[in-house]
This record gives C-alpha cells, sequence and structure tokens, in this order.
C-alpha cells in the first residue's frame, strides 16, 4: 500500500510499508500459504534486536495491528509466517507488550503473545516479571475469561451467575465471564443435589473445552451441514454430549490431536494448549467473516 495514513498505532512501530492481500470473493485456504515480508537491519534503534520485530496483522473491525509473530531467517533477512485469512500485513514491534519469562522457546510462543496484543491474556505477575504457566492446566472460571474476552461480546449482567449453587466458589474476578458464557449458554451447569453447579476452580477437560469453542461457532454461525468423523484413535472415549463438537472443531482445524493419532478427551487441557484453540477459532472467524454480536 503506497498510503499509509490512518493505519498508525500508538504502540506499535511499523516498519517497510503495509501489504494488502486480498481478492474479489472468499477465499479459504485448504493448503498452507505462506507469507514472506523482508526486513532491513537499518530499521533497528541502537540495542534493539532483530527478533522483536514480528509480523503483525490489521484487524479492521477493531482498527488496531494485532500480533502474527513468524520464523526469522537472518541469512535472506526475512520473516515469514502462515497465512490463515487475507489481510494487511506488515513488519513491527511493541515495546509495551508484555513478555512472559516462560515462553520463549514454547511452540505456543507466537500464539500466546496474539492473544496478549490484544488483551484477552495477562499472564500472572510475580516478582520478577510476568509468568504464563503454559504447561499447567486451566480452570474452568480461566477458560471462561479467555473465551469471553477473545469473542468480544458484551459482559453479562454479575446477576446470572447466582444461577449456581456453587457461586460462592466462583472469584470475584471471574464473576463476569461465568456470567457472560453461561447466559450465551457456552457454559453449562452440572445438576448436583443442591443444584446446578459450574464448579469453577475444577480444571477444565479437553472434551469439555472442544464442547465450549463449539457452541460458540455454532451462534456465529459458522456451518457444519458436512460435518464428518474425526480420526482419532480414541473417539470411542469422547463423551457422548461432547463428540458433535469434537468432530467441528476437529473439521475446522481447531483441534489437531496429539502425534499418535489420540485426542485424549479427558485429560486436562493446558494453557498453552488453550491459547491454540481459542486463536484457531478467532482465525476462522476472520476466515468467514462471521462474528458474534
Amino acid at each position: 500500500m503506497e498510503n499509509t495514513s490512518g493505519y498508525d498505532n500508538k504502540n506499535i512501530k511499523v516498519y517497510g510499508g503495509i501489504y494488502e492481500i486480498k481478492t474479489d470473493t472468499e477465499v479459504r485456504f485448504n493448503k498452507a500459504v505462506t507469507l514472506t515480508l523482508k526486513y532491513d537491519e537499518a530499521w533497528l534503534e541502537p540495542g534493539q534486536d532483530i527478533n522483536d520485530i514480528k509480523i503483525y496483522w490489521y484487524n479492521e473491525r477493531t482498527g488496531s495491528w494485532e500480533y502474527l509473530g513468524g520464523v526469522l531467517d537472518k541469512a535472506n533477512k526475512t520473516i515469514s509466517i502462515t497465512l490463515k485469512h487475507l489481510s494487511k500485513y506488515t513488519l513491527g514491534f511493541d515495546e509495551k507488550m508484555l513478555q512472559m519469562k516462560d515462553m520463549p522457546g514454547r511452540w505456543s510462543y507466537d500464539i500466546v503473545n496474539r492473544l496478549i496484543s490484544i488483551g484477552v491474556v495477562n499472564g500472572v505477575k510475580m516478582e520478577d516479571g510476568y509468568y504464563y504457566y503454559p504447561e499447567r492446566p486451566i480452570t474452568r472460571q480461566e477458560f471462561a475469561k479467555l473465551i469471553v474476552l477473545a469473542s468480544g461480546v458484551p459482559l453479562a449482567d454479575r446477576s446470572e451467575a447466582n444461577y449456581f449453587a456453587d457461586v460462592s466458589q466462583i472469584g470475584d474476578w471471574a464473576v463476569p465471564y461465568i456470567a457472560t458464557a453461561t447466559k450465551r449458554q457456552w457454559l453449562k451447569g452440572v445438576p448436583e443435589a443442591a443444584g446446578m453447579s459450574v464448579h469453577p476452580l475444577r480444571n477444565i477437560t479437553r472434551a469439555e473445552a472442544a464442547t465450549v469453542i463449539g457452541r460458540i461457532i455454532e451462534e456465529a454461525g459458522i456451518e457444519s451441514e458436512s460435518l464428518t468423523q474425526s480420526v482419532f484413535t480414541d473417539l470411542n472415549d469422547v463423551p457422548d454430549w461432547a463428540l458433535k463438537y469434537v468432530n467441528l472443531l476437529n473439521m475446522h482445524e481447531i483441534i489437531l490431536g496429539y502425534p499418535d493419532g489420540t485426542f485424549r478427551p479427558n485429560n486436562f487441557i493446558n494453557r498453552e494448549e488453550a491459547a491454540a484453540i481459542i486463536a484457531r477459532m478467532l482465525d476462522l472467524f476472520h476466515a468467514t467473516g462471521k462474528y458474534l454480536d
């Protein structure tokens, strides 16, 4: 793009121009498409590392640049990413973005940073900095917060959480997110003697997480008529109530399973796996142009 006015962001320094990739019709990629951008070391400030420069894409709905990351090739002076949808892209640096001390080298590094850049993830503040604890299981209330923030829907009234018999166990910070996920029927309770319980402090399983994400996709109106059976070798272990959503998410490549062909539905999902399926859900929204109100 020759005219880049209107694309400034106070937190992100843009390098080398903006590249717009578009077609006249909707495009869904059925194979990997790589975007490679050249960089110039002359862009760097004194003391700045080339590893600080990443690829960003411009979200037209929010009017802001979002982190994508990329693979650095110092020999050819390029940074590359695999595209999930068409948009405007640039090389940039956000000096104010939180850095998680336990994330460098993780397979989910760029995924978690992407969610940080849009305010979905904020990590855990410790004396020496912020940590994400990627291998730690994620609780049901923590997962509720991530999905509500990522979806961008308005928060429901806190009173919606009073539906649950164990409302006193919900962290005060989590009440609006539990209330919102409950009102939209993404997160449902478990019938018990005392009434419906949400078990906010319990770690969420992979089958439960898939079900929640599946309900969000359904609400967005994303088609699933051609739903096919997943090829996971342990599909018989998937609870009946989750099977439809496991197949849906696998069809849209939101859940990919493990190298041995299993899904492990009853295992707890960890924090970096949760970030990955939420980021892929967002990619699906952007690719289809379907969002939640």
